[in-house]
C-alpha cells in the first residue's frame, strides 16, 4: 500500500527523504480493517484515491535498479513484498540494519526499530513527532537511515561493510 525510500549519505552523516508513495488499490472490507489503518494515520480512502498506480510506482522503482538498499528487517519488506509481484524489485542489498543491531547490542535478539532508534539516535535527529516511529513508509525509511548512521558512528567495521556494499565489493 505504501513504499518509502530514503537515501543515506555516510560521508556527510545525513539522511534524505527520496520517495514516498501510497499505491492506489481498491480495498476489501477486511483490508480496510488491517493493522496499518489501526496503528497509523494512513486512511483507507487515501489508498483508494491515490494518484499513483502500481504501474506508476513500479516504473519509479525501476529507476533504482542497481542501487544498494537496506532496511530494518529486509526479509520482511523485500522478501515478503518488494521482491515478489507486482513489484519484482531486486536491487543490490546491503546487510540488514535489524540484524546488525541485534548482533551488536541485543545478544542476537531482534530489537524493535524504535528501541534501536532511541539507543543510537539521541536527540531525535529524524525529527519524528514525539520521537515515536510513525509506521509510515517514508518516515520509517528516514528513521531507519538514522539508525544506520548511529550504527556506523559506533562501529567503523559496520560502516566499512556498508561502504563496501555501496561500492559493489560486498552485497
Amino acid at each position: 500500500m505504501e513504499i518509502g525510500i530514503a537515501r543515506v549519505d555516510l560521508d556527510r552523516n545525513r539522511v534524505y527523504p527520496e520517495m514516498g508513495r501510497i499505491v492506489m488499490q481498491q480495498l476489501t472490507p477486511g483490508q480496510r480493517r488491517s493493522w496499518v489503518f489501526e496503528h497509523t494515520d494512513l486512511d483507507p480512502d487515501e489508498v483508494e484515491r491515490s494518484p499513483w498506480s502500481v504501474r506508476d510506482v513500479r516504473a519509479e522503482l525501476a529507476g533504482y535498479e542497481g542501487k544498494v538498499f537496506t532496511g530494518y528487517n529486509i526479509d520482511f519488506d523485500f522478501g515478503r513484498f518488494l521482491r515478489s509481484g507486482p513489484w519484482d524489485f531486486r536491487p543490490r542489498m546491503a546487510p540488514c540494519i535489524m540484524i546488525e543491531c541485534a548482533d551488536r547490542f541485543n545478544g542476537g535478539c531482534w530489537m524493535k526499530a524504535q528501541d534501536a532508534y532511541d539507543m543510537l539516535c539521541p536527540g531525535n535527529p529524524a525529527g519524528v513527532p514525539g520521537g515515536m516511529e510513525e509506521h509510515r513508509a517514508l518516515s520509517d525509511a528516514v528513521l531507519e537511515g538514522y539508525i544506520l548512521l548511529g550504527l556506523c558512528g559506533r562501529d567503523p567495521d559496520i560502516r566499512g561493510r556498508y561502504v563496501r556494499a555501496a561500492e559493489g565489493s560486498e552485497c
